[in-house]
């Protein structure tokens, strides 16, 4: 004998099926729709940023890209202790540079090109305590001087 309340039951069973069912449809259409998306997504043609810096997988950074703040474009790539050892520059007025920097962060090998009137460029070498040691530089006459100090200062030897 079935009773006023079995058939109640009966219903909340199948109505229950059938949310489930929608549910899973719903869900399934979703994922569709975003797999879609994401297939179909055009390629990004180009970022702007002002500054960008990219970290490791620790969370420390590890380069940079920026634009300081005289409008010196920058790019500096960091050791695993987060010194900068090395540097890309240009100016402005068109300086560029590269700098390479010892595990103490300093400076011990530059390369420079003027931009301006000047036109030199050089390859200069410091020491530990950043003392100029030797350069070697072309002008823009076309040129080329060198010179090799000691660590005070004193010209050791110089051509021309």
């Amino acid at each position: 004998m079935t009773t006023p309340e079995d058939g109640l039951l009966r219903r909340m069973d199948r109505l229950e099926r059938q949310v489930r069912r929608w549910r899973v449809a719903a869900g399934a259409s979703l994922g569709m729709v975003v797999l879609a998306g994401i297939l179909g997504a055009a390629p990004v043609k180009e970022i702007r940023t002002k500054k960008l810096i990219i970290e490791d997988q620790q969370g420390h950074i590890r380069a940079g890209f920026m634009v300081g703040s005289d409008g010196t474009v920058v790019v500096g790539l960091m050791d695993g202790n987060r010194r900068t050892r090395a540097s890309l520059f240009v100016h402005e007025n068109g300086d560029t540079g590269l700098s390479l920097a010892d595990e103490s962060a300093k400076p011990r090998v530059q390369l420079t090109l003027s931009g301006g009137a000047v036109g030199d460029a050089s390859v200069r070498v410091n020491d530990a305590d950043e003392k100029p040691r030797g350069e070697l530089r072309v002008g823009a006459d076309g040129e080329p001087s060198l010179q090799i100090s000691d660590g005070e200062g004193k010209l050791l030897f110089g051509a021309p």
